[in-house]
């Protein structure tokens, strides 16, 4: 099931299996067609809820239960590495992650950012070009520079 978690950059699409987050879509037009259910349960008011936190710089990460699925084993390995060693308010480029996780080609590293699927909560914006005039972000541009903005402006604060 997917549902709108309402922020400050607008109106998310988070999927869920069960109570697992896994999808996440970035404010686009697909609000249009989604409508915010009433009544929805407590964990998915607590994601909305993490979510908000973590955009309003309150909270360094978002701590909730994901699954991700229909992903190679390979580029699981790859996002979870990230997820686990690349701290709030840090960067590191495409050829740093693959030497983390031990991957030549840093194509392949850009392959598995391009289809994670819980973006922010594996934090594929954290990850650079080594050439700062190229920027790739899934959801756009503007929504990375957000992030890493926001991620440097309070990375001592809280």
């Amino acid at each position: 099931m997917k549902f709108l978690c309402k922020t400050k950059l607008g109106d998310f699409l988070a999927g869920f299996e069960h109570d697992y987050l896994i999808s996440l879509e970035f404010p686009g037009d697909f609000a249009k067609s989604f409508i915010k259910f009433n009544y929805i349960s407590g964990n998915i008011q607590k994601f909305e809820h993490e979510l908000n936190n973590y955009i309003e710089g309150n909270k360094k990460y978002i701590d909730f239960p994901y699954k991700l699925i229909n992903i190679s084993d390979s580029k699981k390995f790859i996002l979870e590495k990230l997820k686990d060693k690349v701290l709030y308010g840090k960067t590191l480029t495409y050829s740093e992650l693959g030497n983390i996780c031990n991957v030549k080609n840093p194509r392949i590293i850009g392959q598995a950012m391009k289809i994670n699927p819980i973006p922010i909560v594996i934090p594929c914006h954290r990850v650079l070009s080594k050439n700062p005039l190229k920027k790739y972000y899934s959801p756009g541009v503007f929504y990375k520079d957000f992030l890493l903005e926001l991620e440097n402006s309070n990375k001592t604060k809280i």
